[in-house]
């Protein structure tokens, strides 16, 4: 039911067949410069560190595996952890992300409700 994913710290993109297949658009980010992303002539691509600012729909939806809120990720620790949840909260009623147990509260605090889905697997939402 989401009509586009973010998908924050994609890597060279390879998740973006599951989309393509769906048939749901996307957007991958990704701070470090790929020379050959995946499915590039279908999808767009931003070679930029996250938080940016997005102009995400309602029914829009973040993803971010082993990315966002991860210590390699934090580079000024928690000051980083709380601009990214900042971010993540102003350009997205909902995300999904993959990461460790010990952050879920810290990002709890920007959504009004989340579920753990899957062993470290939590969808955020407002």
């Amino acid at each position: 039911g989401f009509n586009k994913v973010y998908d924050i710290g994609c890597a060279y993109g390879h998740q973006s067949e599951v989309f393509l297949q769906k048939e749901v658009g996307y957007v991958g980010i990704e701070e470090y410069p790929i020379s050959d992303f995946w499915n590039a002539d279908k999808f767009q691509y931003i070679e930029e560190r996250y938080p940016l600012k997005i102009d995400a729909e309602v029914n829009d939806l973040a993803i971010s595996v082993l990315c966002l809120t991860w210590n390699c990720y934090l580079y000024e620790k928690e000051k980083t952890l709380q601009e990214q949840c900042e971010a993540l909260q102003r350009d997205f009623k909902q995300c999904l992300l993959y990461m460790a147990k010990d952050k879920v509260e810290f990002v709890s605090k920007y959504y009004k409700n989340y579920k753990e889905i899957g062993d470290g697997l939590f969808y955020f939402y407002n």
